[in-house]
């Protein structure tokens, strides 16, 4: 599938802090792809600190998605800067990491910002890409979480990945799984988040996800 909607991304920061009312920076909202020590070259998932899993995929009323529950919030960062207080170390700039799907719930779905399917089966990978938000960054991309129409939206779905490096400098990350609800607008008070067309969705979606005082 593929949607042909050029959006973008900095707007979902900036929608998340109207509709949060908090001040917060890209870290604290996206994952972050980094080392877990400096010794070990291991990839790791550095979570974000202000969402808390599950992560809301808020239902689309209109267009070519018609029914799917969508989220594109937490982004992805690649860690350019250390901060050793925190246990969390920088990846060299030469690296080229890759989001590799490990497992899916059957209804699970992955796309890019584009709309176009990714990570189809276990085992293939997607190279992360896009210009970096500030110089603490590799890189800085949107992917969009999605479950299929008609699940129970009583029942949370999982899917489960690692990182790779596909130029053999860092070892794979341990599996790390990510859990998601999908929500009906009656679920979403005064706001109705459920039934949204697509770029409805891309536009403020990021203000949809669960928020979690630190």
């Amino acid at each position: 599938m593929h949607l042909n909607c050029s959006l973008l991304n900095r707007a979902m920061v900036l929608v998340a802090v109207l509709v949060c009312g908090l001040r917060v920076d890209a870290s604290e909202i996206d994952f972050e792809v980094g080392l877990s020590d400096s010794e070990q070259a291991n990839l790791a998932l550095i979570r974000p600190a202000l969402v808390d899993e599950p992560y809301t995929l808020a239902r689309i009323g209109s267009g070519e998605f018609l029914g799917y529950y969508m989220n594109i919030e937490p982004g992805w960062d690649g860690l350019a800067v250390d901060r050793p207080q925190e246990n969390v170390f920088a990846l060299d700039d030469a690296v080229e990491v890759a989001l590799q799907r490990v497992s899916f719930d059957s209804a699970f779905r992955l796309f890019d910002i584009d709309g176009n399917e990714l990570l189809s089966s276990d085992g293939d990978s997607h190279v992360f890409a896009g210009e970096p938000e500030s110089e603490e960054m590799l890189w800085h991309e949107h992917l969009i979480f999605a479950v299929e129409p008609g699940v129970d939206v009583s029942q949370t779905y999982s899917a489960t990945f690692r990182f790779v490096d596909s130029n053999g400098v860092y070892a794979d990350s341990e599996p790390f799984t990510l859990t998601f609800q999908p929500v009906e607008p009656q679920q979403c008070g005064g706001g109705g988040c459920g039934a949204i067309g697509m770029t409805g969705m891309l536009m403020s979606i990021a203000g949809l996800t669960r928020i979690r005082r630190r």
